[in-house]
């Protein structure tokens, strides 16, 4: 299921010439896997902001929420650098979205609204928004009914003859 779906990614996404020429987005596959601090989030975004879509954008969601699920421990080293670059923390919230694990956002659920330090409180309250909106968003996904055209009723019902079994 993975394979299919960075096949499909990489097939239907090529970077912005104009705002990630390839050496850039090149450069920004690779430094996915530094993601591993907050600091490097930081690098990160000063260098490869403008390639953040497609698989990149994916790859960077996961990485983001590893570091605030699995490292919530390590918020406070966020402040100081949302501080001295506040689109950071845009930046890091748009990464909070339907792509994210459901059990990764409940747990951000409760980790924003009952395990924040009050230097990181107003970091807090728009993660937890964020987080609250992707589970909705992801609950409505699953919810919605099926296109009428996968639906079987009167309007597309074909009866499957046995000779072709």
């Amino acid at each position: 299921m993975n394979t299919l779906f960075f096949i499909l990614t990489l097939t239907t996404f090529s970077p912005n010439a104009a705002l990630c020429p390839s050496q850039t987005f090149d450069k920004a596959d690779i430094a996915m896997d530094t993601l591993t601090s907050w600091r490097a989030v930081d690098d990160f975004y000063t260098r490869y902001r403008n390639c953040d879509d497609g698989y990149i954008l994916e790859g960077t969601s996961d990485r983001i929420a590893r570091l605030l699920v699995d490292e919530w421990y390590r918020l406070e080293e966020l402040s100081p650098l949302i501080k001295a670059r506040p689109p950071l923390a845009d930046y890091i919230l748009s990464h909070i979205s339907t792509y994210t694990d459901k059990e990764d956002l409940e747990k951000l659920q409760f980790l924003s609204s009952s395990q924040c330090k009050i230097a990181n409180q107003k970091f807090c309250e728009r993660l937890h928004f964020a987080t609250v909106l992707a589970l909705k968003e992801q609950f409505n996904e699953e919810k919605e009914p099926p296109d009428k055209d996968k639906r079987i009723g009167p309007d597309n019902y074909q009866p499957m003859s046995l000779d072709a079994v």
